[in-house]
């Protein structure tokens, strides 16, 4: 129909407003500004656990904040150990390809029906926007769409990122966006990609806002004041780790005597944890709860040794809050560099200085929150990074019509 927007389908893994995945957030942050655009459509599962892909939502289509999402259901729940049979051997021998499909079905989430949908429904849609360079739902949909699909890997250096299936994969989608310098330059590297391929968008971070008033603050409150506040913001488990950062602050304050700290670890938690004084773990909270937590921070911590962007540092930083993070991420190294907001450790002893001299120096504190600040600002305001994915999208779409 003459003058109708350009339908646009975004395909990731989970989507919805409690997923705090970072993929998942970008995705429904990025498809929701885009709305007064485009003809915005999500293609997702009806998963909400990125570790089971149990199907607990309903199957069939809902709107979001103008967005039109449509479920379809994952077959079967992720077994993990049948995953790590074929996953943990990639680094040992030579996987066939037959082995590496199997490996990416058991890592799922394994949607048929979803692949099916965009192969006969390519042609009514302008453009696609694909998420997640290592699940079922991408590696199986980008061989259907190629220069059709505009790609954001979410990639950081894994094992799962050397499957060879991935090399055709790569070259034959000639749009992407990274989210990091980082990333880009990983998967130039590791896809022998030329140095002009794809450009960094990252995600808009704009002023933090309080949200509508939340009851649970004034309990979790209480118990942050008159304390030193390590606050880590993400999924609290392994795979982001938080085991390392609670092992590391732990023995911390047990060799300094330090009692008057409190790490708050706030999102969703699998990872099992012994009772302690000194650790917080509320689950996921609401914004408002978020939002006065990162306000009586005094240290951000980010832990992940693999991150692609890292929204929580980037949030934190808008508090003017320093940030401690996992060196061996090159993002997160990158970032604390870039800004000058904030230091780094790879090992215990590195963690131990760095906190000490943290928690020694207000002034620098500081200092390092409203350099971090002004960097977020500078580089991940909503107008330039939206300007990127339109224009990314737009040419997603002039080629698909000229072809």
């Amino acid at each position: 129909m003459k003058g109708a927007q350009p339908r646009i389908a975004f395909i990731i893994q989970r989507y919805g407003e409690q997923m705090t995945g970072g993929a998942e957030s970008h995705c429904r942050q990025i498809a929701e500004r885009l709305v007064k655009r485009y003809a915005v459509e999500i293609l997702t599962t009806c998963a909400t656990d990125h570790l089971s892909w149990k199907n607990t939502l309903p199957e069939g289509q809902q709107t979001l904040n103008g967005v039109l999402i449509r479920r379809f259901r994952s077959v079967g729940e992720r077994k993990l150990l049948e995953f790590h049979k074929i996953y943990d051997r990639i680094f040992l021998t030579q996987l066939s390809a037959e082995e590496e499909y199997e490996m990416i079905r058991l890592q799922g989430p394994n949607t048929p029906d979803l692949v099916e949908y965009v192969r006969a429904h390519k042609r009514d849609y302008d453009a696609f926007v694909v998420y997640t360079y290592l699940y079922y739902t991408a590696v199986h949909t980008l061989p259907i769409l190629k220069s059709k699909a505009l790609f954001i890997p979410t990639a950081h250096d894994e094992t799962a990122l050397y499957a060879h299936i991935l090399d055709e994969i790569f070259r034959q989608t000639p749009h992407l966006v990274f989210l990091s310098e980082e990333e880009q330059f990983l998967l130039q590297r590791r896809f022998n990609l030329p140095s002009t391929t794809g450009r960094v968008g990252g995600l808009g971070i704009g002023e933090p806002e309080p949200g509508e008033p939340d009851p649970a603050w004034e309990s979790l409150r209480r118990k942050l004041e008159n304390r030193l506040v390590l606050t880590f913001v993400g999924r609290v488990e392994n795979g982001k780790g938080c085991d390392e950062l609670v092992d590391f602050f732990l023995k911390f304050v047990k060799e300094e005597a330090r009692g008057d700290i409190t790490l708050l670890l706030l999102g969703r938690r699998t990872l099992p944890l012994a009772p302690h004084p000194q650790i917080l773990s509320p689950g996921y909270v609401s914004e408002y709860v978020k939002f006065q937590a990162l306000e009586m921070t005094d240290i951000g911590v980010a832990p992940s040794p693999l991150e692609s962007l890292c929204m929580a540092a980037l949030e934190t930083w808008m508090h003017a809050r320093p940030m401690l993070t996992n060196g061996r991420s090159p993002v997160l190294a990158g970032h604390c560099v870039r800004s000058n907001g904030g230091l780094w450790y790879t090992n215990y002893g590195e963690f131990r200085e760095a906190l000490k001299v943290l928690l020694a120096d207000r002034a620098l504190r500081t200092a390092l929150g409203a350099q971090g600040r002004v960097y977020v600002q500078s580089r991940y305001r909503w107008d330039v990074v939206e300007s990127i994915y339109v224009e990314a999208i737009e040419r997603v779409m002039a080629e698909a019509a000229g072809g």
